[in-house]
């Protein structure tokens, strides 16, 4: 079982940031009690120097507590929780690798066009064109390349404000998922930034966002509202273009 020694033994406190702490005190807190421990539910993030000596801190769920009970813990105090450490070190080093394999084929693909300019001087558009495919003129594929990176927003017929969103391309992108924090009701805290929201072809809404640790990943919209609303509001009313009705 993953527990935590209390934070009322250790001289040491996070030197980069605190806990979230119970503004009402009404509530039981873990780690103000004595020599009680409490049960580790998750690892959520680690930083290393947030406790002197430069120790790494773990930002941890307490089982038993909301997510606003988060906490950071001393890697010392963390000792009975080896199981969830290693789990969540092995996450993030393969969303590390999976950021490194997107950069590596976005390398190779820019390769290719700088070969594939190489081997036309001229310049010559309808040349490079029928090269990548028999019959299509440089036209035709700007014109497909033109909808692919940008859908515009209909015009609003009932005279509300809607938002208008501009889909970014991202195909040079390595973007991840939220598979692995399917079990976790709130995803606030694990959030950095909402960055884009856009329309696939089936006309799903999927929100692009990244995390606290840097990773990019998207999930549908629908997913999101349920997991983390507050900053989906947010980005909405950021976005928001108003227009005047007249009476």
């Amino acid at each position: 079982m993953a527990r935590a020694a209390s934070a009322a033994n250790s001289d040491d406190q996070p030197i980069a940031e605190t806990a979230t702490d119970n503004e009402a005190g009404n509530e039981d807190i873990p780690g103000s009690e004595g020599d009680e421990e409490y049960e580790i539910e998750e690892i959520l993030d680690a930083k290393k120097g947030m406790f002197s000596g430069g120790r790494v801190g773990y930002l941890v769920k307490w089982k038993g507590y909301p997510s606003e009970h988060n906490s950071w813990v001393d890697e010392q105090d963390a000792g009975n929780a080896t199981a969830l450490i290693d789990s969540f070190w092995k996450k993030k080093n393969a969303a590390k690798a999976r950021r490194k394999s997107g950069a590596s084929e976005s390398a190779s693909r820019a390769q290719a066009k700088d070969r594939q300019k190489s081997s036309n001087p001229s310049g010559d558009e309808s040349t490079v064109a029928t090269t990548k495919k028999r019959g299509r003129t440089s036209k035709a594929a700007d014109a497909e390349g033109d909808t692919r990176t940008t859908k515009k927003a209909k015009k609003p017929t009932n005279g509300k404000a809607q938002t208008v969103i501009d889909a970014k391309d991202d195909d040079d992108i390595s973007v991840g998922n939220m598979n692995q924090y399917m079990e976790m009701p709130d995803w606030e805290p694990l959030i950095q930034s909402v960055d884009t929201v856009c329309s696939t072809e089936e006309g799903l809404l999927e929100v692009f966002f990244t995390l606290n640790s840097g990773e990019r990943v998207k999930e549908a919209s629908k997913t999101c509202k349920e997991r983390f609303p507050k900053k989906l509001i947010d980005f909405y009313e950021a976005h928001l273009k108003w227009r005047s009705i007249d009476s």
